[in-house]
């Protein structure tokens, strides 16, 4: 593991203490095989000597010095550790001051240990797993009852930040200054972020001139908003008052999980990694869940979803004291989406790809790593090989995705949410 061993088994047995485990515990610990470029996961099977068990997932920064330093990771473990240790404590203890616990917004795995320092960066959370829980099928899309459960969820998420705004301002406004940007800070930007989200805008403008004319407005908005990507990201994610919440900030079907009590009956979902959590306008969230969460078919159900997440977001703040039809309208959640859809378009064009990717989870990062073992290089060399393997998922696109890609364009460029001006400010797409 990145850290020692010894030091890993001492952190399992501090927390199993303080929930009642006796010292003589046995650790399973095995790697998690995902796309992981950011950290290393690892899930945790305890047995104590009298036969109890918990499951955990810990999470720590890679042991390669490379991705640490390339791709910020202490920057995103701060901020989960931020949204653990301060975000959303208090959304419980705002909550638990109003309203009953099984009325409270929940869906988001218990934490036994948060800690960055840069060095040291752990996450321990419950492994729900254990409860039932389990990952969607990343090249399916939701179903309809999924689908409405993500976004009463999310809405209710969004409920609590706009809830605790209008009646504590200074204590939410100390949680979200917590929070940093993680993705659209001028370092990473400079690394990364600039060519990564330029190359994946410059790939969907190629598809859209394989179904479209070069001078349709449907490859006109998309080589603008290839030209201008930093700027428009840069808006998108910047907070807009008063209607900004704290956001999940990488809201796609890879950070969910369901459970089910039969093989069809849909009961519980969590939201899970919050490394991109941020203060900016819930449409950043919304707007992800229409772009890289839906295809077209279940967008045509886009009215009937998007009044699950606002009843689900108004009922809650009603509960807790705050009044929706003031603070945030359905005609508001409307004027967000033309402004804010954006963020989720473009995370879809380079989400997508990776969710609906046949390679197995995990292949890509460790070839890389192999690739790199023991090369003399200079940083430009490995930013090159580093994009070499993250393009591979494009390389593989199959028809179905790329559909979902052009669909995704078709249905911001005819909705105008490329056309608006606060999109660039005062520039126009």
């Amino acid at each position: 593991m990145d850290n020692s061993h010894s030091a890993v088994e001492a952190l399992l047995h501090s927390i199993l203490k303080n929930i009642g485990f006796g010292s003589n515990t046995h650790f399973d610990i095995l790697p998690v095989q995902a796309r992981l470029w950011l950290s290393k996961a690892y899930a945790v099977k305890t047995t104590s000597h009298d036969g109890k068990e918990l499951n955990l997932f810990l999470k720590t920064l890679p042991g390669d010095l490379l991705r640490k330093e390339l791709f910020d990771s202490p920057v995103y473990f701060r901020n989960e550790v931020a949204f653990y240790k301060n975000v959303f404590p208090k959304f419980e203890e705002f909550q638990r001051s109003r309203i009953k616990e099984q009325e409270a917004f929940s869906a988001v795995p218990f934490c036994y240990h948060a800690f960055s320092d840069g060095e040291k960066d752990t996450i321990v959370l419950k492994n729900i797993k254990s409860d039932g829980f389990m990952m969607p099928n990343s090249r399916e899309v939701l179903g309809l009852p999924e689908l409405h459960l993500v976004m009463r969820e999310l809405g209710r998420f969004h409920a609590v930040s706009l809830a605790m705004k209008d009646q504590e301002p200074e204590k939410f406004k100390t949680i979200k200054d917590s929070l940093e940007e993680t993705v659209w800070n001028e370092r990473f930007i400079e690394k990364l972020g600039k060519r990564m989200f330029t190359d994946t805008c410059e790939g969907a403008f190629r598809l859209v001139k394989e179904t479209h004319a070069a001078d349709s407005r449907y490859s006109v908005a998309l080589q603008r908003l290839r030209d201008n990507i930093v700027d428009v990201m840069k808006h998108q994610v910047s907070p807009n008052e008063p209607l900004s919440v704290i956001t999940h900030g990488d809201f796609w079907v890879n950070n969910f999980m369901f459970q089910y009590s039969e093989p069809d009956v849909l009961e519980r979902m969590c939201f899970l990694d919050f490394q991109q959590s941020r203060y900016a306008s819930p449409a950043v969230d919304v707007g992800s869940a229409l772009y890289m969460c839906m295809d077209k078919a279940s967008r045509g159900h886009r009215d009937a979803l998007l009044r699950s997440y606002h009843d689900s977001l108004g009922e809650l703040m009603r509960a807790l004291g705050s009044d929706p039809d003031e603070l945030f309208p359905f005609e508001k959640l409307e004027e967000e989406l033309d402004k804010y859809s954006i963020y989720g378009l473009c995370n879809a064009f380079m989400n997508i790809p990776q969710a609906l990717d046949e390679q197995e989870a995990g292949v890509d990062e460790m070839e890389l790593l192999e690739k790199l073992n023991g090369i003399d290089i200079n940083l430009e060399g490995i930013v090159q090989i580093i994009f070499s393997e993250l393009e591979k998922p494009f390389h593989r696109q199959t028809e179905i995705c790329k559909q979902r890609i052009v669909d995704a364009i078709e249905d911001a460029v005819d909705r105008g949410y490329l056309d608006n001006p606060e999109t660039l400010k005062d520039k126009r797409l």
